[in-house]
């Protein structure tokens, strides 16, 4: 289980590109908390 409070979109980004090394087919994320509008990151642009 990883816990991350991102600081900013690049701490997203790059927190998000070393987790996706990570995976491995089959496997499932899950995201809970809230996240503001501000907040919101195109997934797209990481992976």
């Amino acid at each position: 289980m990883y816990n991350f409070i991102s600081k900013s979109e690049q701490d997203t980004i790059t927190f998000a590109k070393d987790f996706a090394k990570d995976l491995k087919k089959g496997d499932i994320i899950v995201l809970t908390g809230e996240l503001r509008i501000s907040e919101k990151l195109n997934l797209h642009k990481v992976f």
